[in-house]
């Protein structure tokens, strides 16, 4: 929704904003449905788009919608239509075709202009920024919980519009996790201290991983570490190779492809 109007919900926004921000794209108008609620905030946000109210029906609303912007067929994402909503809106409008799309915003949005690039390494230097500032207060004694929080107000208060997700800060045997939530455990000298964070910042998000060492590391934990880094920079290497090939036309291979090739270090070593 942001990415195509300009109007940004806040975080789980959408799950109680009912039909409000729903819009339809014609091809030289932009018609987008707000309540009372959200009026003010789309003609802000939305510059140049057309305000349609809307109610909770919007199949009563749709013969009007379409026929304002001249539209014979319409491509809705299926995806996010529910099949009763479908047959409802089929039905106010028979004139109207309804034809499912699946996947177009997303196919325009995986190739990034200049400009969104710049707002991804942005996200990232704040939560770089975010994590740096803590590390002097990670010491024996203090709990996951007190630094997933402490995390969360430097992420915000460090240029972050919103967090991307949840901050996950996991210690000893529980940072094996790759997901999980931060307890009351104790961070332990010589244990493995895991932490996944990332910033929003216009709309964007990072998302990073750092895993660290309170103390002194025991030997074991070290030599993994040390494994799994090589493992990485394999696959950002293959990457890297990947799009310079896909430069000259060589398709890219699947997520799978350079999962393999980082597993592929890690079984080399008989781990």
């Amino acid at each position: 929704m942001r990415y195509l109007t300009g109007l940004a919900f806040g975080a789980g926004e959408q799950a109680v904003a009912g039909h409000s921000g729903q819009f339809i794209v014609g091809l030289d108008t932009l018609t987008i449905l707000a309540d009372s609620r959200y009026t003010i905030q789309a003609h802000r946000e939305a510059a140049g788009a057309r305000i349609e109210p809307v109610t909770g029906n919007l199949a009563a609303a749709w013969p009007a919608l379409v026929a304002a912007v001249g539209a014979r067929r319409v491509a809705v994402e299926a995806g996010f239509v529910s099949h009763a909503l479908w047959e409802r809106l089929a039905a106010a409008a028979p004139e109207v075709e309804l034809v499912p799309a699946d996947g177009w915003v997303e196919a325009a949005r995986a190739t990034k202009e200049p400009a969104e690039l710049e707002r991804i390494a942005a996200a990232c230097a704040v939560a770089d920024t975010a994590l740096a500032a803590l590390l002097p207060e990670i010491r024996p004694g203090v709990t996951e919980e007190t630094l997933a929080l402490r995390l969360e107000w430097l992420i915000r208060t460090n240029g972050a519009e919103a967090l991307a997700f949840d901050v996950a800060c996991l210690s000893g045997p529980e940072a094996a996790l790759p997901h999980g939530s931060p307890g009351d455990r104790p961070v332990l000298d010589g244990s493995v201290l895991l932490f996944d964070f990332g910033a929003q910042v216009a709309g964007y998000r990072s998302d990073m991983t750092r895993t660290l060492f309170v103390g002194e590391p025991l030997p074991r934990d070290l030599d993994i570490y040390h494994l799994v880094a090589a493992s990485q920079a394999a696959a950002i290497d293959a990457v890297r190779t990947s799009v310079e090939a896909a430069a000259a036309g060589v398709p890219l291979p699947d997520g799978r492809w350079f999962d393999a090739i980082a597993r592929g270090v890690i079984e080399a070593d008989g781990r």
